[in-house]
Order: C-alpha cells, then sequence, then structure tokens
C-alpha cells in the first residue's frame, strides 16, 4: 500500500532497501521494465546470495496484478534549444543542436480485476553538430556538420486472469533508431560520414497457475532481436593525414543481428510442512549472424602534409577476406532447491544445479550448494546467513 505509483518510485524504493546488485524478477522475468505500485501484489525478497541465479545480492520477486484499481496516464516534453549554445572558436557559426524528448504511459483495468493493459511510447529527436576545422591541400576547409538521430519506443503489456487459480501475461516492445552524419572527428572532411540504423523488440508470454492449492507452476517464454546496420555516405580507400585531415569513404558497410529465445518452467510446493521445494528447467537458444565491413579498401596514412604532397605514407591499413559470420548455441540447465526448516529459528538451504551447453564436450557440470540462515532469539532483530556452493556460468 505504501509503494509509489510510478514505475521510477518503485525502482528507487528498491534500490534504497537492497542496493544496486539485487536481482529484480517480474513475475520471473528478469530485467525490462518495473510496474507501477498500483499492479503490484506482492514483493518477496530472497537472501540466498550463493545460489547459482545470484548474482552476489538478494533476489527480487515481484508479482502484479491485472489492471490495478483504475485507468492513469501521464505525458511528459523536455526541449533544449540551441539558443544558449556558444560558437565553437572553429566555427564561424552558432551549433543549431536541439533535443525534444516525449513520453506517454497509459495503464488500467479493461475489466477489473481480471484483464489490464499497459502502454509506453518514449522518443527523442536530437541535431548535435560536429565542427570540423581541416587543412586539405586546397586549403583551410572550416564547417559545422548537423548529425540528427531519431529514436522511438513502444512497449505494451496484456494481463488476464482466466480463474483465481490462472493468469497469463504477454509483453511487447519495440526500439528503433536512426542515426546520420555519424562517425566524424575534427579533421574528417563531410565524405567520411556514415549513417546507422538499428531496431531492437521483445516478446515476453507467461502462464501463472495454482494447481490443487498446494503447487504452484510458473511457465515463460522470451523471443528477443537486435539488428543494426550502417551505410556509408561515399565508398573509396581512406586518406589520413596526421593533425591535417582525414579523406575518402567511410569503410563501414553492412551490420549484425541476432535472434534468442528462452523456455523456463518453475514449480514451487511445500512437503511435510518443513520443507519448501523450488525446482527450475530451461533451455535457450541464441544466434549470431553479421557481415559488417571496416577498412576493406584500406587507409594510408601520412605524418605529414610535405610526406603526403610527396606520396611517403607511413604506413598502410587494410582488413582482406570475408566478413561475413553465422553460429547459434544451445544451453540447458536445471535446479532443484530444498529450505529446510529444521527448528523454528533454523533453516538449510540445499540446492543442486546442472548446466551444459552445445559447443562443449563437458556436460557433467553439477553444483551443489548448502546454506543455513539462523535467528538467535526469537525477539532479536538479527539474523545470521551463511552458505557455501559451485555453480557453473554459460559461455
Amino acid at each position: 500500500a505504501a509503494m509509489a505509483e510510478d514505475a521510477e518510485g518503485v525502482a528507487l524504493v528498491l534500490q534504497q532497501l537492497l542496493g544496486d546488485d539485487a536481482d529484480i524478477r517480474v513475475d520471473g522475468f528478469s530485467g525490462g521494465r518495473l510496474p507501477p505500485g498500483t499492479q503490484i501484489s506482492d514483493i518477496r525478497i530472497r537472501y540466498d546470495q550463493a545460489t547459482a541465479w545470484s548474482g552476489g545480492g538478494p533476489r527480487v520477486e515481484i508479482r502484479t496484478q491485472p489492471g490495478g484499481d483504475r485507468w492513469r496516464n501521464n505525458a511528459s516534453l523536455s526541449v533544449r534549444d540551441e539558443a544558449l549554445n556558444a560558437r565553437n572558436p572553429f566555427s564561424e557559426t552558432r551549433p543549431s543542436g536541439q533535443t525534444r524528448q516525449y513520453s506517454w504511459n497509459l495503464n488500467g483495468p479493461i475489466v477489473k480485476g481480471h484483464t489490464g493493459f499497459s502502454l509506453s511510447i518514449e522518443g527523442s529527436q536530437a541535431i548535435e553538430n560536429q565542427a570540423i576545422r581541416a587543412a586539405p591541400p586546397g586549403g583551410i576547409y572550416s564547417n559545422l556538420i548537423e548529425q540528427p538521430s531519431n529514436r522511438l519506443n513502444v512497449w505494451s503489456r496484456v494481463d488476464h486472469s482466466i480463474n483465481p487459480a490462472q493468469s497469463i501475461r504477454v509483453d511487447f516492445s519495440r526500439n528503433g533508431e536512426h542515426a546520420y552524419n555519424q562517425g566524424l572527428g575534427e579533421f574528417d572532411l563531410p565524405e567520411r560520414a556514415y549513417s546507422r540504423e538499428a531496431s531492437s523488440g521483445e516478446l515476453r508470454a507467461s502462464h501463472h497457475a495454482t494447481i490443487r492449492k498446494r503447487f504452484v507452476n510458473d511457465l515463460r517464454f522470451t523471443y528477443g532481436w537486435l539488428s543494426s546496420e550502417s551505410f556509408a555516405k561515399t565508398a573509396g580507400r581512406t586518406i589520413r593525414v596526421l593533425d591535417a585531415f582525414t579523406s575518402g569513404g567511410a569503410q563501414v558497410q553492412g551490420g549484425r543481428s541476432w535472434q534468442e529465445f528462452e523456455l523456463e518452467n518453475e514449480i514451487e510446493f511445500t512437503a511435510r510442512k518443513v520443507h519448501q521445494i523450488h525446482a527450475e528447467v530451461s533451455v535457450d537458444g541464441i544466434r549470431y549472424q553479421g557481415n559488417e565491413l571496416r577498412n576493406a579498401a584500406g587507409t594510408y596514412t601520412f605524418a605529414s602534409l610535405t610526406d603526403f604532397e610527396a606520396g611517403l605514407p607511413t604506413t598502410f591499413t587494410q582488413r582482406l577476406g570475408d566478413p561475413s559470420y553465422r553460429y547459434a548455441l544451445t544451453r540447458f540447465g536445471w535446479s532443484i532447491v530444498d529450505d529446510y526448516r529444521v527448528r523454528k529459528d533454523l533453516i538449510l538451504n540445499l540446492e543442486l544445479s546442472h548446466a551444459f551447453q552445445t559447443h562443449l564436450d563437458d556436460w557433467a557440470n553439477l553444483g551443489p550448494r548448502v546454506g543455513a540462515n539462523w535467528t538467535p532469539s526469537a525477539s532479536a532483530r538479527t539474523t545470521l546467513r551463511a552458505s557455501v556452493g559451485m555453480a557453473y556460468s554459460y559461455i
């Protein structure tokens, strides 16, 4: 009830309470956007720092409820203009840099208590400037080059409660970015510029179920992708004269991309009232590919204008070969944890995990762990925790 309504406030409260190294999961998913406080049904914190999933901090499990109590929306706009920009001493004109940032967030119940919807749109339009002061053979070149960029991020989520024992959730996000006249420095002529386009996205779906009032099962699926591509303004060999000018093509062409999926299933139940059992199995795969060309035509470097006019380069560098690549791998893992309450003031944490992946022959990677939580006195506010274990990381 005391949690902040906005997602930024929720993040601030958790950071103040737990620090920066907490593993925060929303409905079982790690990373991504935090929900507003009005959509949180409960927050659970586990302090088993030596578990296979731990990154050194506690694990925070946030469970949401569909929609919240009412519709909420907020919008923001920020503007930075060039009115207060100073003129670069090597440029005759004042830079025209500007930034426009905007966002809109909407969330609420479609069917109160059963179906909720959330939408977030964020974007920006910016124009930066690069001052160029170069000295090619034809004379001094001085100019101010605009570098515009645009960004748009869209995120949406639908929560639906099928019945009191089952609920589903679907998240979708997509991010796009375009930037122009990139890669320029103080001595680069405008022909050295290149443009860059990038996009990424993620689809998440989960099913939460309580079975026979005793077993809690979470099934989750994630699919994500990212791609980027560059386009040189001109083609051709690069000529670099130190402390004078750089001409020719940017020699940046092509791009890279990856796609990833992950399927997880967790089940939790209590046995004989003293064993809290938590079992998990997961499989994920990732595929990489790319064809990015860099410096394929080569670069001549001259120590001075005199050496350039005499045709005496200091070095010549060039990347040869086919830059195309494509590979994939799949990773598997499972773990089982038993939080055994020996006495009212003592809990033992017993865990066995196993992780393996393709491209590696060694699959016998069993990771045991044992831990203890002891409260010396029922009236005390102190709990002592100790844990030791071994875990394997994917590569």
